[in-house]
């Protein structure tokens, strides 16, 4: 599945480029911020953010730790890869073309390094990890409409274009693959220690989502702040499990 789905992130990404329809796609894409609002967006967008999405994995310190051990790996290579291309490509964002006021746009002021869209590529990280651990098929469609939409949102609130999305899910798809391969060949990363030592890391990232402004956006603070407080109460439990 993960192969079909980088495959069509890639395809989606270059017809974007042959058919020059980045900005087009982009200006259409971007109307719905006017439709409905940046601030529900906002709240999608900071779900992709990579300290909010790697919340989720303190549900899983004690019952997957192979899942856990599989994300660890994937964030490094996602990380490296997104921001090494970020730098050589250096891809000036949507502000940095279109005057303030004349598209919607909400949070950062952010003007260069759009490609790939590093929020996209975490969600898609993220849910093909998820879809590989609860590989069930309503489980997957339901990890992967969370991946979409937050790709979507970073059109929305102004700061990616449609290319950036695209390639930012073949970046989160293919870093996920190579994550969970590294994963099963060195299970090691899976001990004890190592979920110890990543759960006092997360509950530290929890408390962060909860009192401060951790993902960059004041109006996306109601789902950083819940994603936050579910993290200490449900995965707290996880981690207490882990000292018994």
């Amino acid at each position: 599945m993960i192969a079909i789905l980088s495959l069509l992130s890639l395809v989606a990404g270059f017809s974007i480029l042959i058919c020059a329809e980045n900005r087009e796609l982009f200006l259409r894409i971007n109307r719905i911020f006017f439709l409905t609002g940046g601030e529900l967006w906002a709240n999608v967008t900071v779900l992709g953010d990579t300290l909010v999405a790697s919340l989720v994995l303190m549900l899983f310190l004690r019952r997957k730790p192979e899942l856990v051990w599989a994300a660890i790996c994937t964030g490094a290579i996602g990380g490296i890869a997104v921001q090494s291309v970020k730098a050589i490509v250096c891809e000036p964002r949507p502000l940095s073309v279109y005057a303030e006021g004349t598209i919607g746009h909400i949070g950062p002021h952010l003007h260069s390094f759009s490609f790939p869209s590093g929020h996209t590529a975490t969600a898609f990280a993220l849910a093909a990890l998820l879809a590989w651990a609860y590989p069930h098929w309503y489980a997957r469609i339901a990890f992967f409409a969370y991946a979409i939409l937050v790709g979507i949102s970073r059109v929305v609130v102004g700061v990616h274009w449609p290319v950036d999305v695209a390639f930012g899910a073949f970046f989160g798809l293919v870093s996920a693959w190579l994550g969970v391969f590294i994963a099963q060949k060195y299970p090691a990363g899976s001990s004890p220690i190592v979920m110890k030592t990543a759960g006092l890391l997360l509950l530290a990232g929890a408390a962060c989502c909860v009192f401060l402004e951790a993902a960059g956006y004041t109006e996306g603070m109601p789902a950083q702040r819940f994603i936050g407080s579910a993290a200490i109460v449900f995965g707290g439990r996880e981690f207490a499990s882990l000292w018994r």
